[in-house]
C-alpha cells in the first residue's frame, strides 16, 4: 500500500524551533525557522535520517526506499538542508517515538 503524505506525518516526529534536543554531553535548543519558509515540499536525507516539509512544518523520520518513493510520488523535490537528529541526536521528549520509528525502519530495510 502507498504511503500517504498523512501517514509519513504521523510516522515521523514533528519537530520545531525550541525543541529541546539531546547530543552526546548536553541538551540544546533546537532552531529550525528558516526551514520551513525556504524548503517547502522540498526533503534532505543525511546518515539514514530523512527530514521532509510539508505546509510549513517540519517533519523527521528514519530513512527508508518506501518512504522516499512516497514523497516523491507526492511531489516533493530532493534538497540539501539541515536533517536534525542525523549525527547521534534525538529529540528529548519525543525519545520514545524515535526510538520505535528507527526500530521499524531497520525491520522495513
Amino acid at each position: 500500500m502507498a504511503k500517504t503524505i498523512t501517514f509519513l506525518k504521523e510516522n515521523a516526529v514533528r519537530v520545531y524551533t525550541g525543541m529541546s534536543v539531546i547530543f552526546r554531553d548536553h541538551s540544546e535548543a533546537l532552531n529550525v525557522s528558516e526551514l520551513a519558509p525556504k524548503f517547502n515540499g522540498c526533503y534532505a536525507t543525511n546518515n539514514s535520517v530523512l527530514c521532509f516539509i510539508h505546509k510549513d512544518e517540519v517533519f523527521v523520520t528514519p530513512y527508508t526506499n518506501a518512504t522516499v518513493r512516497a514523497l516523491k510520488a507526492a511531489g516533493f523535490r530532493k534538497s540539501e538542508f539541515y536533517v536534525p537528529f542525523s549525527n547521534g541526536d534525538y529529540p528529548q521528549t519525543e525519545q520514545s517515538m524515535w526510538r520505535t520509528l528507527l526500530a521499524k525502519a531497520r525491520e522495513e530495510n
